[in-house]
């Protein structure tokens, strides 16, 4: 409780982030809300019905009088007041008029999921002409072409599709510049838990470090990980990756691009110009930024980082039931300079009082013998090892299969 407490008055007590009219709106106009069902006006309307914003939700939509219960408003100009944040849910011809209007009567930020890309355009193209708006406005603009954003702290979805259920908040800040990458990360795998999802997309005007910057003020962040084409800012991600590194949270990225064909590609898609992979490496290894290879990769580092408390002193402690993915488990270590806990005698005669005779009571443990009792024996172990004084982590390895009773006891263990 005191915990719990404590986090709700450095919520209350922090200062306002200039991105907060995005992230954290008190209000919210839904341009083009519709009824039509797989629109996005209507998946970001309904999206509100799931999180419980508190906010003010405002519809607007000439075609409509009332959509979800709420009264909808012919245009922005019909609003009882100004709102923070203006989701513009139109094609890319209406864009411009949109954004315009929304300036026009206050809207502090936008969401914008569109491509921003016309046929025949003039110049400055349509992108630019919306970035050069905002700006001027004061407006933070968050796309072009993004998904949306999810913030899990405060109970708002700004998201071009509807997800049925709400999520559980957790201490992962999650930063794409792939937008479609979101839906993997946050609605395939429950254990994942996020404050803050962003996509970036064409990034005319909040970008990469931007999100970072205000993942950073969150109290609630644990992690920040990154879907990256390309660092448009270089000084400002550098800045960010400082910050992120004084107060001790930890950065995951995958880094889009690393061949010559995706780079290509990635200029096609969001505009970016990836760069010198070897540039990135670089700036990752100075940075203390773990990279990663795959989606996969990035998730269960993100996961684990999320739950992460610094280690005490020592070397990680494991048991296995196999001989063989023990010695690919020291073969690992060694590829990465990943010590073993040096256990003493007390733990060592507790080992050898559990284990079938031929077995070494040594760490790593291979703790498989006739199999005997073999629940007994790997509780026994393991809790031997984990109150060990050198046990700074512990490791269980196994081969789980559903169905098959040994399996089922290593999970009561």
């Amino acid at each position: 409780m005191t915990t719990s407490l404590t986090m709700q008055a450095r919520e209350r007590l922090r200062p306002a982030h200039r991105l907060e009219p995005l992230f954290r709106p008190q209000s919210i106009a839904v341009i083009g809300a519709s009824r039509r069902r797989g629109s996005t006006g209507n998946d970001v309307l309904r999206d509100q019905l799931v999180t419980g914003y508190g906010g003010a939700v405002y519809p607007v939509n000439p075609r409509y009088r009332e959509l979800y219960g709420r009264l909808c408003f012919a245009a922005m100009g019909d609003l009882p007041h100004p709102v923070d944040l203006a989701v513009l849910a139109v094609p890319n011809a209406a864009l411009e008029g949109a954004l315009a209007d929304a300036i026009r009567h206050g809207a502090r930020a936008a969401v914008i999921f569109a491509s921003g890309s016309v046929p025949e355009d003039r110049d400055p193209k349509l992108s630019r002409r919306l970035a050069a708006a905002a700006r001027e406005a004061g407006m933070a603009l968050l796309g072009p072409s993004v998904m949306g954003f999810y913030n899990l702290d405060a109970g708002i979805r700004a998201f071009s599709l509807h997800f049925p259920r709400p999520l559980e908040k957790g201490g992962i800040a999650f930063i794409t510049q792939a937008g479609a990458m979101m839906m993997p990360f946050l609605f395939n795998d429950p254990r994942l838990r996020y404050n803050l999802a962003a996509s970036t997309g064409l990034e005319v005007g909040v970008d990469v470090a931007d999100a970072m910057d205000y993942a950073l003020a969150q109290p609630t962040t644990r992690v920040i990980a990154l879907v990256l084409e390309t660092v448009r800012r270089p000084g400002a991600f550098l800045a960010a990756l400082d910050k992120a590194a004084e107060r001790g949270i930890p950065v995951v990225a995958l880094k889009l691009g690393r061949s010559e064909a995706a780079a290509k590609l990635a200029v096609s898609h969001t505009g970016a110009i990836a760069g010198n992979d070897k540039v990135y490496d670089a700036v990752f290894r100075r940075h203390g930024v773990l990279r990663v290879r795959d989606m996969r990769e990035l998730a269960a580092t993100a996961y684990l980082l999320s739950h992460y408390r610094d280690f005490p002193p020592g070397g990680l402690a494991a048991i296995l039931d196999s001989g063989g993915e023990r010695e690919l488990l020291i073969d690992l270590a060694a590829d990465i300079g990943l010590p073993f806990a040096q256990i003493g005698d007390d733990t060592v005669a507790v080992l050898r009082s559990n284990l079938d005779h031929g077995l070494e009571p040594v760490n790593p443990l291979d703790a498989w013998g006739t199999g005997n009792n073999y629940e007994d024996v790997v509780f026994s172990c393991l809790d031997a090892l984990m109150s060990d004084r050198d046990s700074a982590a512990g490791l269980f390895v196994t081969d789980f299969t559903d169905g098959i009773d040994l399996h089922e006891g290593y999970l009561e263990v």
